[in-house]
Formats: C-alpha cells, structure tokens, sequence
C-alpha cells in the first residue's frame, strides 16, 4: 500500500513510502517501506534489499536514519534502487513492541553501582511485568508472530507486490540469517508473480544453527582470545603487562572501587553519570571488540582506570551509553525472535558450557537462569538450520576478529553452501560492508556480475 512518506524529501531525491499489511492471523503488523530509487542514468531493474542487523534493530527510516541510507546508497554506488522495511515491532512498525519500564531500567542502571546479578534479577522482575501487559494490550502480543521464519515471509511478501525484475538481497549479522531464509523460500516458489533472488550478500553471518545464550560462553571467550592476540603483536595496544593481566587487574580494582563519569549523549538528552564498575567496563569492552576503530581505545582505557582518570574512560564508555539506550533497537523484539529461533536450552547444556569455557564465569554464570527465553513460550521446532541452501550467487564477508559471530561460522556455512564466495578481511571486527571504500567496490563488482569471482579489495 502506498503512503506519503513521514519525513522531507529532499528535492533531488526520487523517494516512495508504503507500508505491507500482514493478515490479521499472522499478528495483523503493518510494516512501514521506504523506497530509495536510483536515479543514475544506468539504474538498473534489479533491486537491493538490505536487511539490518539484531534481531530487534529498525531499518531507521526517519530524518537521520534516511540522510544515513542516501550516503550509504552514494558510497556504494548501487546503480539501483534501494529498499528498506521495518522489522515487526520495531521502528514505525504496528504494533510495536517495546515496553517504557524496562527502558527506563536500562538508563537507570547506568548510574547504579549494583552487582550483575542483582541487574539480572531486576531486569527479569521487569521483562516478567511488562510481557503480562502487552498480552493483556488491545493489541495482543503473541510470541507466536514473532520469528526469522515470519520476517522472511514478510520480505518475500513484499518482494512479489513491487515491479522489480530480480533481487539482491544484502544481510549484515542477523540479517544474514533472515537473508538466507528469504532466499530460500523464493527458491521454492515457481509463479508469474514470483520476482526471484538474483543474490546474496551475508555480511557477518549469523546461521540459523548458531548463537543463543548457550554459545556466549564459548563466543566470548574466543572473542578476547582473538583480542589478547591481536594486542600481542600491536603496537598501539601496549600496556605495562600482557592486556590480559591488565584487563583481570582493572576488573578487580573497579569491583572494588567503580569510578563515575558524565557521558555525553549524541541525542541532545541530558547527560548520563556513569557508574564504571568490573562488569559494566567488561561489557563496554566486549561492545568496543565490534569495531576495529575501537580497539585502540581499550588499553588507553585500562591505564585511565590504573590512574583514576575519568577522561581516559569516554572514548570507550561513549559508545557504550550510545548502544544501551539506542533508540532504533528494540529489546523485546531481540528476545522474542532470538527465543522464537532457538528455544530453550538445558540448564546441564549451559553448565557444561561454563566448565568449556570458565574464564569469564563471574559475567556468565547467571545468564541462562535470567533470560527472557523463560517468560516466552518458544517454538516446539527452532528454526531449520542451513539446509536446502538455494542455488544462488553468494557472496560471504568475515571479519577475522568478529567477536560475535565467529569466522568460523562463515567459513561452515561456505564449505555447506557450493558455489559460494567467502572472503575474510584481516584484523577487522563484526559488519565489514562499511570498514572501507575498497568493499563497496568489491560488492558493486559482484552484484553487476554475480556469477563471476569477485576479487575482493585487491592491493593497490
């Protein structure tokens, strides 16, 4: 359905709005749909649907998220138009789903010297509440409507309704995986209407068979592994002893004695006093693991908590703030899709897990019993893993120090997936689309000639 679109155009942009309408059985969401066109002389009739990461993150389809998404579409030069949609529950989504308490907890926390468990158990109390009101709303939240199997039948929904020829579909993190699930149930339709997937992008992948909260023990001991080393050999990285005595050392100091700092917030809202104590500078680190810009930043950190100096903290506790209170990720949504995928583990599978890989037990040891997985009732079946895998040009991106979705994940998928192309970027982090220029050339090269090997950033 087309709609005027709800934020200024600019004047020499081509720029259509709409919405898709799910039937009421499936939840009745009314998913809000930008169109960006490309309006180069050689636009070509294929089209690139991206698909954000999360799960729970919205495509930003407002004044700043749309000015992001006509650079991003000028950086790549796509020669095509550009689609975008809002994931169910999120962004202008109806219904959404998020709950104010709860977001309110995760500011307040912030400025609270409590203990890890105690944030889980409250932060529990509250997920509790506000799931038993949103089953009571007018428009009643069903888990059931919530899945990779539900977006990617709204995404091939929306592809048979615009008039393009062929897709490319692009998935960066858990996109990755909604990608893969569009792709491979356009390969099972065969109908006039049907416009099929012509390629596919997965950027940091994220599988259907991989992630929940019992693999975090083993992600995030492999994730500061690859750090640890990578400091190893790094000059900008030096500390007085090996990082990882020097990380163990400001983790003890700060359990004792937290500091407090004012972050500044990009949004114009009022500053938050940051309480820094061992497990929130341990989840602010993990955070900065992204992003190899970040990396830098850790040890200079660690030496401002040495030397109780608060200034030394904000690059690395900026970031931070910024993420915990992003208002284009939705909380709820990532717990609803991420129990929907992968149900529910045994608590004996996520101890064993913790005996795998105990070097971190004092932040994980507590997070099965306190995930939201527990309030939600989850799919008798989770989500297929990578099988019947369609027969379409693949082109798979990895960070080699991806801290949350593992290159060897990508390279599984690669060896499961004949005829795809993998390509593992040296010293980067998660998301490589936007690491540098020579990517976007890369990615244009394969989506003019998906079949084609793509020679991928070549030294100059």
């Amino acid at each position: 359905m087309s709609t005027h679109c709800w934020f200024e155009i600019p004047w020499q942009e081509t720029i259509r709005c709409g919405e898709l309408h799910a039937p009421l059985s499936n939840g009745g969401f009314i998913l809000p749909v930008v169109i960006i066109e490309d309006t180069g002389y050689e636009n070509k009739t294929d089209a690139v649907f991206y698909l954000q990461g999360g799960p729970g993150a919205s495509a930003g389809l407002h004044k700043d998220g749309i000015a992001y998404w006509l650079r991003w579409r000028d950086n790549m030069a796509l020669g095509r138009d550009l689609i975008l949609m809002d994931p169910r529950g999120t962004g202008r989504s109806q219904p959404q789903l998020h709950c104010r308490d709860y977001d309110e907890l995760s500011l307040a926390v912030l400025k609270r010297n409590t203990l890890l468990l105690e944030e889980l158990q409250e932060g529990y109390a509250v997920l509790d509440r506000c799931f038993g009101r949103l089953r009571n709303a007018q428009q009643p939240f069903n888990p059931e409507h919530y899945g990779t199997q539900h977006h990617a039948r709204d995404v091939n929904a929306l592809m048979d309704l615009l008039p393009y020829e062929q897709w490319n579909l692009i998935g960066v993190s858990y996109g990755t995986r909604v990608a893969i699930e569009a792709a491979k149930i356009s390969a099972r339709q065969d109908t006039q209407e049907h416009h099929p997937v012509r390629s596919v992008i997965l950027d940091s992948v994220y599988p259907a068979n991989r992630g929940g909260v019992t693999s975090f023990p083993a992600v995030l001991d492999r994730a500061f592994t690859n750090f640890f080393e990578w400091c190893s050999r790094t000059d900008t990285c030096a500390t007085d002893q090996p990082v990882e005595q020097a990380l163990a050392a400001a983790l003890k100091q700060l359990r004792a004695t937290p500091m407090t700092l004012t972050v500044p917030r990009r949004d114009g809202e009022i500053p938050v006093d940051l309480v820094v104590n061992d497990h929130r500078f341990m989840s602010a680190v993990f955070s900065a693991l992204y992003s190899k810009h970040q990396w830098p930043r850790i040890p200079a950190a660690i030496h401002g908590v040495f030397n109780n100096d608060a200034r030394a903290l904000l690059p690395l506790m900026e970031p931070f703030v910024e993420s915990a209170l992003d208002e284009d990720f939705y909380s709820l949504v990532f717990m609803a899709v991420d129990c929907r995928d992968h149900g529910i583990s045994s608590r004996e599978a996520y101890q064993q897990a913790l005996e795998a890989h105990p070097r971190w037990r004092d932040y994980t040891s507590d997070l099965w019993q306190y995930q939201a997985c527990h309030l939600l009732p989850t799919a008798s079946t989770p989500i297929a893993s990578t099988t019947a895998l369609p027969d379409v040009p693949t082109l798979i991106l990895a960070g080699e120090l991806d801290p949350i979705t593992p290159v060897e994940w990508a390279q599984s998928l690669h060896h499961e997936w004949p005829g795809s192309q993998l390509h593992v970027v040296p010293e980067t982090g998660h998301a490589v689309i936007n690491t540098d220029d020579c990517v976007y050339q890369s990615l244009r090269s394969f989506l003019d000639e998906p079949s084609e090997r793509v020679e991928f950033c070549p030294k100059r």
